[in-house]
């Protein structure tokens, strides 16, 4: 059995403070191809980074009521007043084309990339995961399906890419983009105190329907700790509706999926099964102000995070291990992608090596206060959004700053990227 895996985190880079008057005196405005709605990444990528900006002179609009359509010679297009007061725009890394009442489907990626183009306004393109190498048992694998088609048409047109690990800037390299390393980042202000009020250790996992073959996996490992060790295991997420009911829905529709959908829905009724063997809590998703309380009350004492080694998730942040961070539960996560570079702790991906992780832990309570110790020192002085930010702004600057250089540069090139 291979022993348990520590890594000190990556080392500390201090970043010297700025004042909105260094970056330029008028406010900025971006707007960000988002709706008026936040799921978990954009408020990551983009309303996030945004309310820590206000203060340096940028600020952020998104679609939202703001788009309102006029006929052209080619159809529909957006409204030339979409532009109104705009210095750049921001696409996430995922937009498909709007379906219009007649059932065609609305350009609206070509539409604004070429009046942005045609005006001079920078285009900026948000990567927080490799969508080419997305899987099929991933809940998202038809709409991610239909919004790579809009991709070529946003890397001809665009002026940067923003990413979030080292292996995305390398894979989108080839596109001869600037790209900027701008890592995903939490805010300790937003987040609620840990209760600590359990005699009995906490292991907990939070994710979405997205990880049901990376949970599954870890499910045997955490069966077997419990025969030998008195824990409760929660699940978060997952799902919004209790496994039950989402169980009976599943099993009801199986038999008439096809393709990519009968083996998710297989691979969720496999799942619910196997956990109907541990003892555990399941705790439905909850909207973003939410989670920052509930993360928090499951009163974790270890978060696991883990990933299958697959060309999808080595491009993924270890955004999972920094929220643990700040609700005081110590990671445990898979040796795969950033989670090999910025955790303390890491296992390989076969149940021996997780059990002997996670038991060593819960027997020497000391063992984890000193993880944890080290984990939080990287989270709040690598990943805080107000160290974070501060990167932003140079990006920024350096795509939205007149006489910029437009478009793609040579390709191989990488960009100024901050770190």
């Amino acid at each position: 059995m291979k022993p348990l895996v520590r890594r000190a985190p990556g080392a500390g880079i201090r970043f010297a403070r700025g004042s909105p008057g260094f970056y330029g005196e008028a406010m900025k405005r971006l707007l960000a191809m988002i709706g008026e709605g936040s799921n978990g990444v954009e408020y990551v990528r983009f309303r996030q980074p945004f309310q820590h900006l206000e203060e340096l002179g940028y600020e952020l609009v998104t679609l939202g009521k703001r788009l309102t359509l006029e006929t052209g010679p080619r159809g529909y297009r957006p409204a030339e007043s979409l532009f109104d007061g705009i210095d750049g725009l921001i696409f996430p890394q995922m937009i498909r084309s709007p379906v219009m009442d007649d059932g065609s489907r609305l350009d609206l990626v070509g539409s604004v990339c070429e009046h942005a183009t045609a005006n001079g306004l920078p285009i900026i393109y948000s990567v927080d995961d490799y969508l080419h190498g997305i899987e099929r048992h991933n809940p998202a694998f038809e709409t991610i399906n239909e919004s790579i088609g809009n991709i070529p048409t946003i890397l001809e047109h665009a002026d940067a890419a923003f990413v979030t690990t080292p292996v995305l800037r390398e894979t989108l390299a080839p596109s001869g983009l600037p790209t900027h390393l701008l890592p995903n980042a939490v805010d300790p202000q937003r987040w609620t105190a840990r209760p600590r009020a359990s005699r009995t250790p906490r292991i907990g996992w939070a994710g979405s329907s997205s990880h049901l073959e990376d949970l599954l996996m870890v499910l045997p490992a955490i069966r077997e700790l419990q025969r030998r060790v008195d824990f409760r295991f929660l699940v978060f997420g997952l799902v919004e509706r209790p496994l039950d009911v989402e169980l009976e829905e599943a099993q009801k529709l199986l038999p008439g999926l096809h393709g990519s959908r009968r083996e998710r829905a297989a691979t969720f009724v496999e799942l619910v099964r196997q956990l109907s063997e541990i003892g555990h809590t399941h705790v439905p998703f909850v909207d973003m102000d939410a989670y920052f309380e509930i993360l928090p009350e499951l009163d974790l004492d270890i978060g696991i995070c883990p990933l299958l080694d697959n060309e999808f998730n080595r491009h993924k942040s270890a955004l999972k291990f920094y929220e643990y961070a700040m609700c005081d539960t110590v990671t445990v996560a898979s040796g795969v992608g950033a989670y090999l570079d910025e955790v303390s702790i890491t296992v390989q991906n076969d149940t021996d090596d997780w059990i002997a992780a996670l038991e060593a832990l819960l027997h020497v309570p000391t063992e984890r206060k000193r993880e944890l110790t080290r984990q939080r020192r990287f989270v709040h002085e690598e990943r805080n959004i107000r160290t974070i930010r501060l990167d932003w702004v140079e990006a920024l600057e350096a795509t939205l700053r007149p006489g910029r250089h437009v478009g793609r540069v040579a390709a191989g090139h990488s960009g100024e990227g901050s770190r």
